[in-house]
């Protein structure tokens, strides 16, 4: 069968990579990845060893297979370590039993990091085999805006039961944007239009209180929320006697014919249910404006996070996954374990718009 080959390379196998796409995904979401890779690929974060790449199988001096490997920072047990996302693993039918080694590589280099991402089904046995630490389930929580648009749209023949259940939809939102929490004296949530120095402020003092996320300074936020090429995101801040106390970015969108609401990120300095609840019942309040059909955030881990998104109507759970991170050969080997649980990850620490 000849001899593979796992190599890194760089954006000359964009092309490639992106036929092996078209074997498996429509065109909007080649697409979308092919307007997501310079943008990705620019981006080298402060002291990380590498940088963004494509982590290749090839066969025979082909590529047969490929995975992004995005690079990041994360703040694990009172210091900031580079991080490895892999996102997209892509192989070709002829050649799908060899994905295997390409997971394989991926664990190799949590040697100079740590390596983050999220299985599915089928690849839940393969981190196990690797020894790979996997996290209690995470819970996507969602709110309903306007229920009867969904039914119609999942079930033709009850669409004129929409308008009802769009009514109760609407009185459910009146009532619960009447109870959420509201800020005062000395509080406030604002919209935020840049990342400078307060959210560098913000990081350093929301990061003793966290044992396990993505870095969120400013750099790297702006990177991620500002100059990003397709989406558009609004960022909502609480402040407390003008300090910034949490942050939250969402951004509204369409998926599959269906107007969504999405809390991409969310980190209060402390995990406080109030805390959270004051950006969520904003973020919640302006999806409503948007006429969303729902709105959801996902891979949420802290108790106070649940607390506050049943506080602000994200009643309904769905889209449980874990999230897998290994630390093999390295520094990290041996806190991964032990914090795993208590990773703060969230839908834009992994392939919302990779």
């Amino acid at each position: 069968m000849g001899r593979y080959e796992i190599r890194r390379r760089g954006l000359d196998v964009c092309e490639t990579y992106l036929d092996l796409m078209r074997l498996s995904f429509d065109a909007r979401a080649v697409e979308q990845k092919a307007l997501a890779l310079p943008w990705l690929f620019a981006s080298h974060p402060s002291g990380h060893p590498t940088g963004s790449f494509f982590l290749t199988l090839e066969h025979k001096g082909t590529v047969v297979g490929g995975t992004i490997i995005a690079a990041d920072t994360i703040w694990l047990d009172g210091a900031e370590r580079p991080a490895f996302l892999p996102i997209g693993n892509h192989v070709h039918p002829d050649h799908r039993g060899r994905g295997l080694q390409l997971m394989k590589a991926m664990y190799s280099l949590a040697d100079v990091g740590v390596s983050m991402g999220l299985p599915n089904d089928r690849s839940f046995g393969v981190h196990r085999r690797f020894d790979a630490s996997l996290s209690e389930l995470r819970t996507t929580r969602f709110r309903t805006y306007l229920a009867g648009g969904i039914l119609a749209k999942r079930k033709p023949a009850l669409s004129v039961l929409s308008p009802i259940f769009d009514s109760i939809s609407t009185l459910c939102n009146e009532l619960i944007n009447r109870a959420r929490p509201r800020p005062t004296k000395g509080e406030s949530v604002e919209q935020l239009d840049t990342f400078g120095p307060d959210i560098d402020a913000f990081w350093l003092e929301a990061r003793q209180h966290h044992q396990f996320l993505c870095v969120r300074s400013a750099e790297r936020m702006q990177w991620r929320y500002r100059d990003a090429p397709f989406s558009r995101y609004e960022v909502d801040v609480l402040r407390r006697d003008g300090a910034i106390k949490g942050i939250i970015v969402t951004r509204v969108t369409d998926r599959n014919g269906h107007l969504v609401g999405e809390v991409s990120d969310i980190l209060c300095i402390e995990d406080k249910p109030r805390d959270y609840a004051l950006l969520l019942g904003v973020a919640g309040q302006r999806f409503g404006d948007a006429n969303v059909e729902f709105a959801e955030f996902a891979f949420i881990s802290p108790n106070a996070l649940n607390a506050a998104g049943r506080r602000t109507g994200f009643w309904f759970p769905r889209d449980k996954r874990r999230v897998v991170a290994c630390g093999l050969g390295s520094r990290d080997s041996r806190a991964v374990p032990r914090l795993i649980d208590n990773i703060h990850f969230l839908r834009g620490d992994h392939d919302e718009d990779y």
